[in-house]
């Protein structure tokens, strides 16, 4: 049994889908879907709301789209009035290659928050727990 999608305001998986999907409507998204040659930009910024809430929580995409259609609550927070088919989303999702997919969700997650430049060194804490290197070459 699946469980169900509901709309909670104080966890924090919400919390950050909130933050992608409410950038869904501004133009640096917009132009993101563009660079991708997706056409028509508004049925795509909903596909991609409907493909992130898929993705973010591990569920079909048929299921999610149920989910949708069930809860008004849901619908309200991706913003959609009319919840499109799963083989609509399946139509939208072939017309580009894995490669495009990534370059796309990477651009519009770049979006939300762009880089400042800055001349300062960036620091990178890496956790080397799990490695196991091996010295003795010989």
């Amino acid at each position: 049994m699946k469980s169900p999608l509901i709309v909670d305001p104080k966890d924090h998986k919400w919390l950050l889908l909130e933050t992608v999907i409410r950038n869904f409507d501004k133009r640096r998204v917009g132009q993101e879907i563009s660079k991708a040659e997706i056409n028509p930009v508004p049925l795509a910024r909903i596909y991609l709301s409907i493909i992130f809430v898929s993705m973010f929580f591990s569920l079909d995409i048929t299921y999610a789209i149920s989910e949708i259609k069930k809860r008004p609550q849901l619908r309200k927070f991706l913003n959609i009035r009319t919840v499109p088919s799963a083989d609509w989303i399946y139509r939208f999702s072939s017309q580009f290659s894995d490669e495009q997919f990534v370059a796309l969700t990477n651009g519009i997650l770049n979006s939300i928050k762009p880089k400042k430049r800055t001349k300062e060194p960036q620091r990178i804490i890496i956790d080397g727990s799990a490695l196991s290197i091996e010295l003795n070459w010989f």
